[in-house]
């Protein structure tokens, strides 16, 4: 058995996709199965075969998208040109590792890939891909082309292409965030192989994996806040470096587990990251923009009672730190948080993928 994984390159340095990647990248090399990841080299992936992928370029169509389809497009992955140069990277990669099985996290041109190579081929979703939406159909335009050329069915919503996977597979409590009944979606309760029992300490981590908002004035926030609090502040924070100014330490490479033993975490509300903070059982706060994941998963948040979200345009010292105050101060948040856990604790890690895996 050997497996190829292929997460979405719209942000590839630190994206979610990119960290569900390494989590299976991780599970896999545990096992002692030869796997390989085709992605952008800014991914910095070690420990694995590798080979490279174009990055989409960002188009100026209208924000980030409150739908998966606008957001895609926005992003510039559901491009022809692009479309069409990923599937001959994907291929080089298939040609030259020769796996048994493909994982993809929202990778259109692995549907192609897999249907000409007649490989199994698993899809990663998430329940905010399955949103109702509106949007304009013509945003699918270059997508059904380069489907039609490859002799397969035109779409007309991004989640038909996951459907047609040998196996969708999905993060997360089913308390936290439903799947329609008719889907049928193998559920996990982590993206990860359960973390290690840590000692909970006064700490708070701060992760902004795939916000768009200057670092600049993400950092002066951080320090207005925090700076001098006596508590450690973990932070990491896209395309920037940081320097370590009193209690404040910068992560400049980050993994998931960066977050464990935090009492708190703030982050930007990726799927990764909302599905680690549950599977650890601690409070969050998310900082959302109106993009269709980070949305959902801060009213989603809300709903729970396990923290609370912050739009990005309130976003202030004093917000921030009133918010975190709050969190802190009220045990419900934590309670809330650790029924959460129980959940995925039940439907189990990472590791339950083995028995997915074909024979």
């Amino acid at each position: 058995m050997k497996i190829l994984i292929l997460p979405s390159l719209c942000t590839p340095e630190s994206g979610s996709a990119v960290l569900t990647a390494r989590n299976l990248a991780d599970l896999f090399r545990i096992e002692g199965i030869p796997c390989a990841v085709c992605s952008d080299p800014a991914s910095s992936f070690h420990g694995v075969s590798f080979y490279s992928a174009p990055r989409p370029v960002y188009s100026l169509y209208g924000g980030t998208g409150r739908s998966y389809e606008e957001y895609m497009k926005a992003c510039g992955a559901l491009n022809h040109t692009y479309l069409s140069s990923d599937y001959q990277a994907v291929s080089e990669a298939v040609r030259k590792f020769e796996p048994d099985l493909l994982i993809e996290i929202s990778r259109p041109a692995a549907h192609a890939v897999a249907a000409e190579s007649d490989i199994p081929l698993f899809s990663v979703v998430s329940v905010s891909e399955y949103r109702n939406q509106i949007f304009d159909a013509s945003l699918l335009n270059g997508l059904n082309e380069f489907l039609s050329e490859h002799h397969l069915e035109q779409v007309l919503r991004l989640n038909a292409l996951s459907r047609m996977s040998s196996l969708r597979l999905a993060f997360g409590p089913d308390l936290f965030q439903p799947f329609s009944a008719s889907e049928s979606i193998v559920r996990f309760g982590m993206p990860c192989i359960e973390p290690l029992p840590c000692r909970i300490e006064n700490r708070l981590s701060i992760v902004f994996a795939e916000s768009e908002q200057a670092p600049f004035q993400i950092r002066r926030i951080i320090r207005d806040a925090f700076l001098g609090a006596p508590y450690e502040v973990s932070v990491f924070l896209r395309d920037s470096q940081m320097k370590r100014k009193q209690n404040i330490r910068p992560v400049n490479r980050f993994r998931l587990s960066s977050v464990n033993g935090s009492r708190v975490c703030i982050h930007d509300g990726t799927d990764a990251l909302t599905q680690y903070a549950i599977a650890l059982g601690i409070p969050q706060i998310i900082i959302h923009d109106s993009s269709y994941m980070r949305q959902w998963n801060a009213a989603a948040l809300r709903h729970s009672g396990a923290g609370l979200a912050i739009p990005e345009t309130e976003l202030t010292m004093e917000h921030l730190y009133e918010t975190y105050r709050q969190v802190c101060a009220d045990d419900l948040f934590t309670e809330n948080a650790r029924r959460l856990k129980k959940e995925a604790d039940a439907l189990g890690d990472l590791s339950g993928l083995m028995n997915c895996l074909p024979r």
